[in-house]
């Protein structure tokens, strides 16, 4: 049997923040070592591709890697799929009814993705609250990030909390959310074994 391979798919959220800064130890930044696909290919021994970018919108996603999702499945042929897209539809998109439109084709998607490869394990990460200023600039940011996980949590794919753990930015996870995020997954892959890194921030 081969290594296992975990595919890692979405917008921002798996990626170090803020980006410009990685690798550099500022107390803000993440590397790219501590951020949660890594941790849980660490955990597992895995393999991990991380196919995410910034502001990924639902046609990109859609697309897979040129050829749509199936395609990018059947070329890669992961183990367990990874799905953390969603916070440029929250931002950008104002109507909770689009919101939903979205995440419904976002369910649809990650459908096709699993009968494309049946023996694989499809995770979503949920989409985690801002913080207060965030909130306070944007009020109606919760309800839609609410719309966009309730969506979610309606589907048939096991969804899987975010950490609260952010950086200074109230958006992104900070080391400790990797962390926390990362022990979540993995024990919705199936192993209680929590990640562990040195670093105190």
């Amino acid at each position: 049997m081969g290594r296992l391979h975990v595919l890692v798919r979405g917008g921002s959220l798996p990626l170090p923040r803020p980006e410009r800064y990685d690798p550099l130890t500022l107390p803000y930044a993440t590397k790219r070592e501590h951020t949660f696909p890594l941790l849980i290919g660490k955990a597992l021994g895995a393999e991990v591709s991380v196919l995410c970018r910034r502001g990924m919108a639902i046609d990109s996603f859609a697309d897979g890697l040129g050829l749509g999702i199936p395609d990018m499945i059947r070329s890669l042929e992961p183990d367990i799929f990874i799905a953390c897209y969603g916070y440029s539809e929250v931002w950008q998109i104002r109507d909770i009814t689009v919101i939903r439109e979205h995440a419904s084709e976002y369910l649809r998607l990650l459908m096709e993705a699993s009968q494309t490869r049946p023996q694989m394990k499809v995770l979503i990460l949920l989409l985690p609250m801002p913080g207060p200023s965030l909130r306070l600039r944007f009020p109606d940011i919760r309800a839609r990030i609410g719309a966009f996980n309730e969506e979610l949590l309606a589907g048939e794919f096991c969804c899987v909390a975010p950490s609260r753990k952010l950086h200074p930015d109230e958006q992104h996870f900070s080391n400790a959310g990797h962390r926390e995020v990362a022990s979540h997954l993995l024990s919705a892959i199936g192993t209680g074994e929590v990640v562990r890194i040195s670093t105190n921030r």
